[in-house]
């Protein structure tokens, strides 16, 4: 495992504790115009991500991200802001 590979995967443990990956997480996100915008932009950065990666831990994660992120998004259409 090459240096790269191995801060890669610790990056992605560490941040699998911190970021909401399920429903019920995104389910406490209370949409404001700036974080959706936020959410708008992490959307397309873990899609280019995605999109880059080779590691398939790392393209598990990005999906589960992504489907959070979604779900994120689809609130704050829901109650009108832009993403």
């Amino acid at each position: 495992m090459n240096l790269r590979t191995l801060v890669i995967s610790t990056a992605i443990a560490a941040s699998v504790t911190v970021l909401p990956t399920t429903k019920a997480h995104a389910s406490g996100f209370e949409p404001t115009s700036s974080s959706c915008l936020l959410v708008g932009k992490e959307l397309k950065r873990v899609n280019d991500e995605l999109r880059t990666t080779k590691s398939d831990i790392q393209k598990s994660w990005l999906k589960r991200h992504l489907s959070a992120l979604r779900d994120k998004r689809s609130s704050c259409t829901s109650k009108g802001f832009r993403v």
